[in-house]
């Protein structure tokens, strides 16, 4: 995760908005009778301040960007931040040529051969190609996304491409928010000491109250299909051979890192095929889904806008997804059993877990894990979805 800064600790803050108004006071002192009402000035007549009132509008997303309020502590995905490889590696030429033959329009032969062909179409019986079904993989489904433990998938490296096309659905997307701050509070406690008197002392605690606390759905925004299908990032270095890079001198590790960065990243084919020769009991190969927006963009301006109510203690702002992830894991009885819920709790409360977990993360083989990927465009701006929604932000904020 990426923070762009943090709120220091709560502190009593005082801030006024107007002549009339303090955030400090609750106390409502009523107007003279012969005085009428005076209200606070209007947003639009003060050039020089951005955000003159509480209770004027909230600012548009340009002042909003610009704004130098205390920035809050975001919770930006890193899927934001990771560049894309270049255009010939997105997608397998394979792909591509299928792709084009299935959405193509129907295009009429070569100039001359059209009345041939024409002529020869009533004697001639065509005959139609043979035809290619999907296989209809077994899986099931969870908040992250789908997983399969398919015995075909773990068999056929083309089946199991097309599982993880098939299943290449567009992930759903949260924008939550969380205003928060530190309270100091005491309590009594009670205690026997070494002579057997029983004492009490005050004891001084921190806790954190929560303020608010709520989400804005972002799903719908989000693209129904993939832009780039599936594709690999470069593979990083496996956990084995970096512990053994330890016990190698600088110069060969250069040279390592350099061949490994000039070395033409696999296609998601290539992955799939090395899946099913792999003879790893725990092996899974797992195609994550990244959703492209300025995420730190749209984080200020939301910064600024809660800001300006009057709100200055910490803020979290974050960007939860769901359905971000397709699985397919190994078919194997140890694979099943191990992945079951009630033996994970078996390990822990018979302490085993201080051995078997490790031992196996590290025989684990997550094949594609962090380098097969796919993304997903946003149909809206960052400016727009600001626009749509600020006043429902802000009219949650309350503290």
């Amino acid at each position: 995760m990426t923070r762009l800064n943090r709120d220091t600790q709560d502190k009593n803050y005082s801030f006024t908005f107007s002549a009339t108004t303090s955030a400090t006071t609750s106390k409502k002192i009523p107007a003279p009778a012969n005085h009428p009402p005076e209200f606070p000035p209007d947003a639009s007549a003060s050039s020089s301040n951005p955000f003159p009132d509480v209770a004027s509008a909230p600012p548009s997303y340009e002042d909003a960007v610009h704004n130098t309020e205390e920035p809050s502590y975001v919770v930006i995905p890193d899927f934001g931040l990771t560049p894309l490889p270049s255009a010939p590696t997105l997608l397998d030429a394979h792909d591509r040529d299928l792709y084009d033959d299935i959405n193509a329009d129907d295009v009429p032969l070569l100039s001359g051969e059209s009345d041939m062909a024409a002529e020869q179409s009533s004697s001639v019986v065509e005959v139609s190609p043979p035809g290619y079904s999907i296989y209809q993989a077994e899986f099931q489904t969870d908040p992250r996304g789908v997983v399969s433990w398919d015995k075909h998938l773990n068999e056929d490296p083309e089946a199991l491409y097309q599982f993880l096309v098939t299943h290449n659905s567009r992930p759903g997307m949260h924008v939550d928010f969380h205003g928060h701050h530190d309270e100091t509070r005491t309590r009594i406690r009670t205690y026997t000491d070494k002579d057997g008197r029983s004492r009490t002392e005050t004891e001084y605690y921190t806790e954190t109250v929560t303020d608010f606390q709520f989400s804005v759905d972002a799903s719908d925004y989000v693209a129904h299909e993939s832009h780039t299908g599936l594709y690999v990032l470069p593979q990083p270095e496996s956990r084995f051979a970096s512990v053994l890079g330890w016990f190698k001198s600088e110069r060969k590790r250069k040279m390592e890192i350099a061949k490994r960065e000039q070395a033409k990243p696999k296609t998601a084919r290539e992955l799939c095929g090395e899946y099913v020769r792999s003879k790893n009991l725990l092996k899974e190969i797992k195609v994550s889904k990244q959703v492209e927006w300025d995420f730190e963009e749209l984080t200020s301006a939301l910064t600024a806008a809660i800001r300006h109510t009057g709100f200055h203690r910490c803020l979290t702002i974050s960007y939860p997804t769901s359905n971000d992830a397709t699985c397919v894991c190994s078919d194997s009885r140890f694979a099943r059993f191990w992945d079951k819920t009630w033996v994970q709790i078996l390990l822990f409360v018979t302490c085993l877990w201080i051995i078997l977990w490790p031992a196996m993360w590290m025989y684990k083989q997550r094949i594609g894990k962090d380098v097969l990927r796919t993304n997903f465009g946003m149909m809206i701006s960052e400016r727009d979805w600001y626009a749509r929604h600020i006043q429902e932000v802000v009219n949650k904020v309350h503290w």
